[in-house]
């Protein structure tokens, strides 16, 4: 009979151990399943969130190339042009810059963008070869553009069209010389261009630390002084006068002076030097005319013959 009982007892005990090892395993495999489950989860969640953080960087690239490609046609033709766009100011200058080094003359970007309005198939490039004068090296009268069979019929040329344009229809006085070594300078910054605080009214030539700057025309220096000078640094003021014009260049950022106030300047007179002097963040002469007291494209008055 204990014998028995024993028996009874062991099987229970057997059937017990059984039902919780069962249990313990349906557990641990629950347990498991929930683990792979939520790992899983968690790494679809991870690549979700690369693939979206993808998606949004394309979107965002597509938005900036948008962007550019609307810069385009985001400039404001009034006076002379104030630059508010990247791309008119990039291809204009690339241009601008390749010309003069290859000994050509200027073409005003007002010149160019009066064409460009009217027919944006036309290319910076091409517009400025076409309103260049071989013989003279300087602007072409815009009547004589006109004539070309390109130009004649857009509605740019018609005469009452051009009459009220602010397009030179005259032969041109070129009173200046290019104030730096033409080899070694590039434009970095077009008359007219508008920052965030003002419209730039003068050109930034950039050029080494160093670069000899000349006088571009006769006349007094009014003042030549070391310092900050409100932003502009070292800087010379000459004043010329040419055909009843009185004309005031600031040679500004300059590393050093070689002239002092009072002197009078021949043109091409060594009369300072390239810095980044005052508010500059890199080595360039800032040139900035004045014509009776208003700023005007300096570069226009350059003879680059």
């Amino acid at each position: 009979m204990e014998k028995e009982r024993y028996v009874l007892s062991a099987g229970v005990l057997i059937v017990l151990l059984i039902l919780v090892v069962c249990v313990q395993t349906s557990r641990l495999k629950s347990l498991v399943g929930q683990s792979s489950e939520a790992y899983l989860t968690s790494v679809k969640t991870v690549n979700n969130a690369k693939k979206n953080a993808n998606n949004e960087q394309k979107i965002e690239e597509s938005i900036v190339d948008e962007s550019i490609e609307q810069d385009k046609t985001e400039y404001n033709v009034i006076d002379n042009y104030v630059l508010t766009s990247r791309y008119i100011s990039k291809t204009y200058l690339s241009v601008l810059n390749n010309k003069l080094k290859n000994g050509q003359g200027y073409v005003s970007l007002s010149r160019i963008m009066y064409f460009y309005n009217a027919n944006n198939a036309l290319s910076f490039n091409e517009i400025y070869d076409d309103n260049l004068n071989p013989q003279t090296n300087k602007e072409e009268l815009i009547s004589n553009v006109c004539k070309k069979d390109k130009y004649k019929n857009l509605y740019v040329c018609a005469q009452e069209y051009v009459d009220g344009s602010d397009q030179v229809d005259l032969n041109q006085s070129k009173p200046f010389m290019y104030p730096l070594p033409m080899g070694s300078s590039t434009f970095t910054s077009v008359f007219m261009e508008q920052r965030s605080y003002e419209k730039h009214a003068a050109w930034d030539i950039a050029a080494p630390t160093g670069t000899p700057i000349y006088a571009v025309c006769d006349g007094t220096i009014n003042e030549a002084s070391y310092g900050y000078n409100g932003g502009y640094g070292n800087e010379i003021i000459q004043t010329c006068l040419n055909n009843g014009a009185t004309y005031e260049i600031r040679y500004a950022h300059l590393s050093k002076l070689n002239i002092s106030q009072g002197a009078n300047a021949i043109k091409g007179t060594i009369i300072g030097y390239v810095g980044s002097t005052g508010s500059s963040t890199g080595s360039h002469l800032h040139f900035e005319v004045k014509s009776n007291g208003n700023k005007v494209d300096g570069l226009s008055l350059i003879n680059f013959n």
